[in-house]
């Protein structure tokens, strides 16, 4: 099976004499994992979660040197074996920022959040009058509180970063992203309350006191002392919402075209080849006036094809 892990040069020498090692710890994933891993993807351009040409030119200017695709050949019933995990690319992009990210800032201002809608709806029942949008204040990342989980990697993929102001409260952009995620004041607070209609202030305060390791862990046991109400269809994609369970459990069986695949180290007689993709300066000139993921990674199997034939 043809497989492709985005590097920049520098790694090409380790790569050739060791294969593509399972280093990679990132915390969002090593929460279901529970071990290192490496990254591999079967197309070379998918969602920001999985997408192997990220990773070639994602630092090639902050590093000023060139990056690559590598190519690898691993039969299937090698790779089964090598595999820890399957995700799809757009469910993971979707748990990073809606779940992992905002899941800090709610554990600390949910509750206050939810009490604060509940006063503004005895004067305005349906929200018609808070306006579904906010003031925004640009600041620096270092500025940002609410930073005990990882933000690597993910945290580049936004140009600037915002503090607003709702109802008294001041919130991320991260909390922002996931309140727009419901799309109304109405479906944002039925979430809410899902999370904290049938709880206490004074026992959600002492839960919340209490010393935990992580993040992690509050909101697993929260879903465990605090079993959500889900009595529709349609409420079940919430159950578990920020704790790693909801990621465990949308694993994939099976490789699909859009996934990203975490599995062992791969050993260099898998290594096809590399593929420059970009400079310092920007994409190598074969891949330059492409406007299009499609045409891009287009062009990319066609070289894919050559190394193969060289190889053969």
């Amino acid at each position: 099976m043809i497989l492709f892990h985005g590097t920049l040069e520098e790694n090409l020498k380790n790569i050739k004499k060791h294969g593509i090692l399972d280093y990679t710890s990132d915390q969002w994933l090593m929460e279901i994992t529970g071990r290192k891993f490496c990254c591999v993807s079967p197309q070379p351009t998918s969602g920001e979660g999985g997408n192997a040409s990220y990773f070639a030119y994602g630092f090639v200017k902050t590093k000023n040197q060139a990056g690559y695709l590598v190519v690898l050949d691993v039969p299937r019933e090698i790779l089964k074996s090598k595999i820890i995990a399957i995700l799809d690319n757009k469910t993971l992009d979707d748990y990073v920022k809606f779940h992992f990210f905002p899941r800090q800032e709610f554990q600390e201002i949910g509750y206050t959040l939810f009490q604060k809608l509940i006063e503004h709806q005895q004067k305005d029942r349906y929200f018609q009058k808070l306006p579904f949008s906010c003031e925004q204040k640009i600041v620096e990342p270092k500025d940002i509180p609410y930073q005990k989980d990882q933000r690597a990697y993910y945290k580049k993929i936004r140009d600037q970063r915002f503090m607003a102001s709702l109802l008294g409260l001041q919130i991320t952009d991260e909390l922002w992203d996931l309140i727009q995620l419901f799309g109304s004041w109405e479906a944002f607070f039925e979430f809410l309350k899902m999370h904290f209609g049938q709880i206490s202030t004074l026992d959600y305060e002492a839960f919340q006191a209490k010393a935990w390791q992580n993040v992690a862990q509050f909101w697993t046991e929260f879903y465990q002392r605090f079993p959500l109400p889900i009595t529709q269809e349609r409420q079940q994609h919430i159950q578990d919402w920020f704790s790693p369970k909801w990621l465990r459990s949308r694993q994939l069986t099976e490789p699909t075209e859009n996934c990203q695949i975490l599995c062992q180290s791969i050993e260099p007689s898998s290594v096809v080849g590399f593929i420059k993709i970009t400079t310092p300066s920007g994409f190598a000139e074969r891949f330059r006036n492409f406007r299009s993921k499609s045409a891009f990674s287009t062009e990319v199997w066609k070289e894919v094809h050559q190394l193969i034939k060289q190889k053969d």
